[in-house]
């Protein structure tokens, strides 16, 4: 199991881009450090336990899969909000109606900037043909393309 999964959700689904692009290096340092001594404590020999590096390596994928769970996640908040915005409007409960479209609105810009943590640099990668069908390959959006959000 990846020891970097858990921490990737959390900071994909609970913090806003800027924390992302600003706190996660140093996340990262603090968490390694934390997990080294506690695998210290645990009698785990140094050479078994992952270098910063191979930490920043596991958390490179695991932020891939993490985007992907929060976004379902989102999807499905959204969803639920949906559906209680229709109650609440058979309802004529007004009050609940606009609170669940404010805090819709902000889920659905949450789960927009998180295409800002997609590499989609990776699928233009699985897009490109090698060799001489290289001409006719199919190319993707630039990863930039979502600045707007």
């Amino acid at each position: 199991a990846s020891a970097t999964l858990d921490l990737a959700f959390l900071m994909l689904s609970s913090t806003s881009y800027e924390v992302r692009e600003d706190s996660s290096n140093d996340l990262l340092k603090s968490y390694h450090q934390v997990y080294c001594q506690t695998l210290d404590k645990l009698s785990v020999a140094k050479e078994e336990q992952p270098s910063f590096r191979e930490l920043e390596d596991d958390y490179a994928i695991s932020s891939q899969v993490a985007v992907l769970q929060a976004l379902c996640m989102f999807v499905q908040e959204m969803h639920y909000m949906t559906q209680n915005i229709a109650k609440g409007i058979e309802q004529d409960d007004d009050g609940a109606v606009q609170d669940l479209s404010e805090r819709l609105k902000i889920y659905e810009l949450r789960a927009l900037t998180l295409f800002k943590d997609l590499d989609l640099s990776q699928i233009e990668d699985d897009l490109t043909l090698d060799g001489p069908e290289k001409a006719g390959s199919i190319s993707p959006s630039s990863p930039n393309s979502f600045d707007e959000f």
